[in-house]
């Protein structure tokens, strides 16, 4: 599938417009995900990020119609320009379930800050359960793993397994929520 520039519908989830379905989309996946985030909450060099992610750490996250992992990869410059300094996410248009994660290399970017280097190291970013701390959480496929959620950390052996079946209960009910209605236009409902 190719990734193209799609026309964004602003759509209103939990009294907030937002400035395209697809956000309001993942609004609704990161609630189900008990996720805490805040849309549009800072202003960087130029540029406005999608969601702030209230994990252990705050983390940037972006929505981009990209159905590739190239074509999230285009997306990664304007978050290093922006003078962000923590981890980032880039969400693509759609969630892939696969074999060993529901988030894999067409879905998700993840952006692991490497200190030393004031820079971010761009890969795949999978989901799985933390044994830890019980959160549906991201690990950078490439870095060092740790629980993007609840900061544990472990080396491997706190990567969980995510139970596919409730992951895309959880994305089914977020696009349902979310679908056009002819008289009031887009908003959802969950």
């Amino acid at each position: 599938m190719s990734d193209h520039l799609i026309r964004a519908i602003p759509t209103k989830y939990r009294g907030i417009t937002f400035r395209s379905r697809l956000e309001a989309k993942w609004a609704a996946m990161f609630d189900q995900l008990e996720w805490r985030w805040e849309y549009e909450a800072i202003d960087l060099n130029g540029y406005i990020p999608d969601f702030i992610l209230q994990f252990h750490q705050p983390v940037l996250a972006e929505v981009k119609p990209a159905m590739t992992f190239n074509g999230c990869r285009q997306y990664t410059a304007e978050i290093a320009l922006s003078g962000w300094i923590g981890d980032a996410l880039i969400f693509g248009g759609a969630l892939k379930l696969g074999p060993n994660s529901f988030l894999g290399p067409e879905c998700c970017f993840y952006g692991q800050r490497i200190s030393e280097l004031r820079t971010l190291a761009w890969a795949p970013g999978e989901m799985h359960k933390c044994l830890r701390c019980g959160a549906y959480s991201i690990y950078h496929t490439e870095q060092s793993y740790r629980c993007i959620v609840g900061g544990c950390y472990d080396g491997g052996q706190l990567l969980g397994p995510v139970n596919f079946d409730t992951v895309h209960e959880f994305w089914t009910h977020a696009t349902d929520a979310c679908r056009f209605e002819p008289e009031g236009g887009m908003s959802c409902h969950i």
